[in-house]
């Protein structure tokens, strides 16, 4: 038995009093980390405490512990390292607490765990080696009074010894009286692990698989503990109509949804018309409660409250609301742009004709809607709680039934602007007439929808009565004209076969084709008679002047007088006067019998030889006669012809060397 008293080992203690700015939760992960590296450095030191390098083996610890920590929490200084820093055993929180306190330097490590403290000899010398100073009590703050009365008794019955107690075999540890002293378990607020160098590398294990058992122990019940938090709570990420019901019970959700529709307003957009609202008074809109959000709450699974931070659930319930339909009705016909006055109805997509050219107008959408859809779409909005609606979006307008794309169309105004692209210029003259698209666009029934097409019996209809018109505006054939008589008078003449006479039929069945082809061409029109001189005086000033007065006629040539001569006409009676008129010569010819009609018996009225025959309106012409004593006077009236014009035989000769075929023979009173 030995005097000594074994010597506790003194426990340095932290001021709670220190500055301590801030407290980070490392990851259970990261506490096995720093307990396998502090068992690894324990396991390599077991028989050192001291390297060459002369650094202690706590030392290294504490640096070793500190990497660890600064590698997760960055390049701050730390001051102090606490494992579950004042965490009773029954409430492990599972996690690590790093303290940075400064002034004050800590070369320890705690847990919150029960340590027995050994008595043999070695550790009792141990402790009397490693027994640190006191802190100065200044830097001290008094433990609460259950610890300080335990730590008076531990000081009472634990007095350090002058000299360490040498066990031997036959003591085995027992103390004076033989016993063996009972060995008391210190609670302490911070209760450590020590990793001396001497110490052995399993108890170095224990200490860590004591430490990973705490945490992990302590991050179940932390998770079942959020879990169950989250029984009769939305979790997070939890939308329901729209409405984040994060944390909320479904109580506070199906509230905030009721206050919601409370303030409920449909705000309708029109095209071409100021935005509009339709508030839930105005329509009965009323809140119903309904189960659907307690369906929700019944679907989540509030152990799965971890994913529930990286994904968000949106929901669709019904909101069991009420309103009015009739209510609706009454408020759409209120609008501004349901007015009748702001209804304007679309329009088919059309050709016009544009500077010499068929053009597709686009439809126009018009602003007018169909009611019944109209209200089908405001009361789909309120059902489902719509703030705003935008009717542009939505198939309510009336729509146009031929788009300006349409197939039918677009060929149309193909087969029309080949038309239309014709230009036919008449000349008369030196006078022109133009017939182009500005003319024949009003020929073709095109239609103002698709598919119309091109009415040809209009169209030729149209060409038909053009060509009449023309002919109208430009025959001269018999038409009545003005003429200066040789003796200065101005008469109108009328009648004859001489002048200009447009071919009608022929004239219109070219003019369709060329319409039809597209053709531009410049071209007389077709004629059956044509003139000298083009224009309304077409006689000109070559022409042969017949005085049925003065019984004289005259040939004049570019104006000149190049042959005269007196005349003896027809009788003035009905069937042989002379008729007037201005005619042409039809031909001329040598030794020609002329007949009168043929009578009944087979023979002509009369047969009359003549030397120069000159035909030139039906059976009356220039021609000799030698049976007649005189010419001119009164002759005519007593001896005169059957409608011919008598010559002399030595004019008419004449005459008919000198006359042309194209030649107006002017015959007047």
């Amino acid at each position: 038995m030995s005097g000594k008293k074994a010597t506790s080992k003194k426990e340095k203690t932290v001021d709670s009093s220190a500055n301590i700015h801030e407290t980070v939760e490392l990851p259970a992960q990261e506490v096995k980390k720093a307990l396998a590296q502090l068992q690894a450095a324990a396991a390599a030191e077991k028989d050192k405490s001291e390297d060459k390098s002369g650094e202690s083996f706590e030392s290294k610890i504490e640096r070793a512990m500190q990497k660890i920590v600064s590698d997760t929490l960055g390049d701050e200084p730390i001051d102090h390292i606490s494992l579950a820093e004042k965490m009773p055993r029954a409430k492990t929180a599972g996690t690590v607490k790093v303290a940075r306190a400064k002034g004050i330097r800590l070369d320890e490590t705690y847990v919150n765990h029960e340590q027995q403290e050994e008595t043999s000899g070695k550790s009792e010398k141990r402790a009397q080696e490693q027994e640190p100073e006191k802190a100065p009590e200044s830097s001290r703050q008094e433990p609460e009074q259950p610890v300080k009365e335990e730590a008076q008794k531990r000081q009472e019955k634990e007095k350090v010894p002058e000299e360490p107690r040498r066990r031997t075999a036959d003591d085995n540890g027992r103390g004076q009286n033989g016993k063996k002293p009972k060995q008391r378990k210190r609670r302490s607020e911070y209760l450590n692990i020590e990793v001396p160098p001497e110490r052995k590398s399993r108890k170095g294990l224990a200490a860590a698989a004591i430490v990973i058992g705490v945490l992990l122990a302590g991050t179940v019940g932390v998770y079942a503990g959020v879990g169950n938090y989250y029984q009769d709570k939305f979790l997070p990420g939890t939308n329901i109509n729209h409405i984040d019901c994060s944390g909320m019970t479904a109580k506070e959700a199906e509230e905030k949804i009721r206050r919601r529709v409370e303030d409920y307003s449909l705000t309708v957009y029109a095209r071409e018309a100021e935005p509009q609202v339709i508030t839930a008074e105005s329509i009965e809109y009323k809140y119903q409660p309904y189960d659907g959000v307690e369906k929700v709450m019944a679907q989540q699974k509030p152990m799965n409250w971890v994913n529930s931070f990286f994904s968000e659930r949106s929901y669709t319930v019904g909101e069991s609301i009420s309103y009015n339909r009739e209510k609706v009705r009454e408020q759409m016909n209120q609008l501004d742009f349901m007015q009748p006055d702001r209804q304007t109805a679309p329009v088919d997509a059309h050709l016009e004709y544009q500077e010499n050219q068929f053009v597709i107008v686009p439809e126009t959408v018009g602003t007018a809607v169909d009611a019944e859809k109209t209200l089908e779409i405001l009361c789909r909005c309120v059902e489902e709680s719509l703030s705003s609606v935008d009717l542009e979006k939505e198939d309510v307008y009336q729509t146009a039934a031929v788009l300006k794309d349409n197939e039918q169309l677009v060929q149309e105004l193909e087969h029309l602007n080949s038309y239309a692209k014709a230009s036919i210029t008449y000349t008369f003259g030196d006078q022109t007439e133009v017939l182009n698209g500005d003319v024949i666009r009003n020929w073709i029934t095109a239609g103002e929808g698709a598919g119309t097409e091109i009415d040809e019996s209009v169209l030729e209809g149209n060409v038909y009565a053009y060509v009449a018109d023309l002919a109208a505006r430009h025959d001269t054939l018999g038409a009545s004209r003005p003429f200066t008589t040789t003796s200065g008078r101005t008469i109108n003449v009328a009648g004859g076969n001489y002048g200009w006479q447009i071919d009608q039929y022929a004239e219109a069945v070219q003019l369709l084709e060329e319409i039809k082809s597209g053709q531009v061409v410049s071209r007389e029109p077709n004629y059956v008679s044509t003139a000298l001189q083009a224009g309304p005086d077409d006689i000109g000033k070559t022409y042969i002047e017949v005085d049925l007065t003065s019984q004289h006629m005259y040939y004049y040539r570019e104006g000149m007088l190049i042959f005269e001569s007196e005349i003896v006409s027809g009788k003035p009676t009905p069937d042989k006067a002379t008729p007037t008129g201005v005619c042409h010569l039809y031909y001329k010819k040598l030794d020609e019998v002329l007949r009168g009609e043929k009578q009944e018996n087979g023979e002509y009225e009369y047969e009359t030889p003549v030397q120069y025959w000159m035909p030139f309106n039906g059976g009356v012409g220039f021609h000799d006669a030698n049976w007649q004593a005189s010419f001119g006077g009164d002759v005519y009236t007593y001896n005169g012809s059957h409608g011919c014009i008598n010559l002399p035989v030595s004019k008419a000769a004449e005459l008919y060397e000198i006359i042309d075929t194209q030649t107006p023979i002017v015959v007047f009173n």
